[in-house]
This record gives structure tokens, C-alpha cells and sequence, in this order.
């Protein structure tokens, strides 16, 4: 994100292309380091898609409330990183990985 606003970028795109260029490390750690599934990659990664989704969608949009609500660029996005990263490993543990 920091690269992408220094040549110009608006926050909530550079956040919402730093998450998609993270979602490939985080399966592959996820899948082979983190979690033991039980489930194949064609399920886990159809999971894993399905909830990407949803987290990149919440990322831009609590993104944009937290600045429009006043936060600074990098306040609202360490606050938007540290909610969904609690609330993306329930989610891994729980549905994705399980």
C-alpha cells in the first residue's frame, strides 16, 4: 500500500490491491504451514475464493468508513488489519481449513 500511494494511488485502491496481492501467500502458508486441512485444495481453495471475497470487500469498505469518519490513512488502515486479521483466522480455522 505505502508504494502505491507514494506514486499516487488513493488509499482504498492500494489497500484493495495490496490485499489481492497478499491472497496467494496467505492460501499456500495457510494451507501448507498454518492449518492441517481435511478437505483437497480444489475445496479448500473454492472456500478460500468465497472468503476472500467477503474480506476484501469488508477491508474496502471499513476502509472507507474509518477515513470518511475522520482516521487518518494509516490509522484506518492498521484498525480495518487488525480487525479482519482476527476475524479472517475464524474464519480460515473454522470454515476454509477445516
Amino acid at each position: 500500500m505505502w508504494v502505491l500511494t507514494q506514486i499516487g494511488m488513493a488509499a482504498v485502491p492500494a489497500s484493495t490491491a495490496g490485499f489481492a496481492g497478499g491472497a496467494a501467500a496467505r492460501y499456500l502458508l495457510s494451507y501448507h504451514k498454518v492449518f492441517s486441512p481435511t478437505e483437497s485444495v480444489p475445496t479448500t481453495l473454492f472456500r478460500f475464493v468465497v472468503a476472500l471475497a467477503a474480506q476484501m470487500a469488508a477491508n474496502t469498505f471499513m476502509l472507507a468508513f474509518f477515513l470518511h469518519n475522520g482516521l487518518s490513512v494509516w490509522g484506518a488502515q492498521i484498525t480495518t488489519t487488525a480487525i479482519l486479521t482476527f476475524a479472517n483466522y475464524l474464519v480460515y480455522r473454522l470454515w476454509v481449513f477445516n
